[in-house]
């Protein structure tokens, strides 16, 4: 097994494979394309070696494209090092796969309104709450059960950082300096509550940790003022659709909202050019 040409390829997309589970999804994809040559190295791999390992694939039609998608840039990896002079994947196509439904996404009218509208009188704490709740939702694209299970321990406001854990995996999370405000000043409100021992970060206003039926009884109060039907979920993939055509990576999006493969992720839109710095263009 050629490990060094592989270990080469990771260190060069690092930029990409921020997290350390993803850059052993991607040799592992790339080890097992060389045990399916059967003695061959990849640098000797052909186009139909290629489209032979994509027609025999007894994985799903989406994790496929997601190998090949691993492969294609493998090869033009190879290329750029002057290892290979041509690339055995140019034009092989991807199979087809049925379009996953994308949940229904919150268009920027109802966004501004869902952070403009007061729900609850000025300087109320359940004003402040909600409104934190809905920008934490859409600056951080996490579910809601992970929003629930936050400590306070898990917010570091002087580095923008959130520590969420869920469906298996616990990840840490960037957020935008729109949100730190209103982190920063929900904290304010929280620190006057009367909260014994409770370290939960959201607490509803009898300080306690909020539950389900709180948060979407904040979702349920604003479609009843304004028609406008929105819950975390849509925001979820408000905050993946909106950071991927902003000009988030792919696999930065996927390490965002701690999806296992990048195949999941990949519903939103193609993959998007990587730039630096790129949740603080997507979302400043």
């Amino acid at each position: 097994m050629n490990m060094n040409i592989i270990e080469d390829y990771i260190e060069w997309n690092r930029k990409n494979l921020r997290s350390e589970r993803s850059r052993i999804e991607y040799a592992r994809d790339l080890s097992i394309f060389e045990a399916w040559l059967e003695g061959k190295s990849l640098l000797d791999a052909t186009k139909y070696d290629i489209e032979l390992y994509k027609r025999t694939s007894k994985v799903s039609n989406r994790t496929t494209n997601r190998k090949l998608s691993v492969i294609r840039s493998f090869y033009t990896f190879l290329v750029d090092s002057g290892r290979i002079d041509e690339n055995p994947s140019d034009k092989i196509k991807g199979v087809k796969v049925e379009r996953r439904h994308v949940p229904r996404l919150v268009n920027l009218t109802s966004l501004n309104m869902l952070f403009a509208h007061k729900l609850f009188p000025d300087e109320s704490y359940n004003l402040i709450l909600s409104q934190t709740i809905f920008r934490t939702f859409y600056y951080t694209g996490i579910r809601l059960s992970e929003l629930i299970g936050i400590d306070v321990r898990d917010i570091d406001l002087e580095n923008r950082k959130i520590t969420v854990t869920g469906k298996g995996n616990t990840r840490t999370i960037k957020f935008s300096k729109s949100l730190l405000d209103w982190l920063g000043q929900y904290s304010g409100y929280r620190s006057n509550q009367t909260i014994k021992g409770e370290s939960a970060f959201f607490v509803s206003n009898e300080s306690k940790r909020l539950t389900k039926s709180k948060i979407w009884y904040f979702f349920t109060k604003f479609k009843r003022h304004t028609g406008i039907h929105t819950n975390p979920h849509a925001l979820r993939h408000t905050f993946a659709s909106h950071a991927l055509s902003r000009g988030m990576d792919l696999a930065q999006v996927q390490e965002l909202l701690g999806h296992a493969e990048v195949a999941t992720t990949s519903i939103y839109i193609d993959v998007a050019k990587s730039t630096e710095d790129s949740y603080d263009k997507a979302f400043p």
